[in-house]
């Protein structure tokens, strides 16, 4: 079993997630597993105090609903719409 980060290793991965530095990134910069970095993130997510860190505007303000299909989506367009849509041969969705 790999060894825990410590408190000072996870602040600085925290604050870096929290900055919107995606967490390849953040994992590269910080010596850190990208596992460890997607725990970390989990964790950040479902904290009671992980508005304070500013990570729950982040989510809020990147995502976007979908025209097509109406997911929650942080790369646009869908791709799962717009793979759908040159499979059928249909346009794609312009939202």
């Amino acid at each position: 079993m790999p060894s825990p980060i410590g408190p000072e290793k996870t602040k600085q991965v925290q604050k870096l997630l929290a900055q919107g530095v995606i967490q390849e990134r953040v994992a590269t910069q910080t010596g850190v597993s990208i596992t460890t970095v997607r725990r970390v993130a989990a964790r950040l997510r479902t904290a009671p105090d992980h508005a304070e860190a500013g990570f729950d505007n982040w989510v809020r303000t990147r995502a976007r609903r979908c025209g097509g299909c109406g997911a929650r989506v942080y790369i646009w367009p869908c791709l799962h719409c717009q793979l759908e849509a040159e499979r059928d041969g249909r346009p794609k969705s312009r939202k």
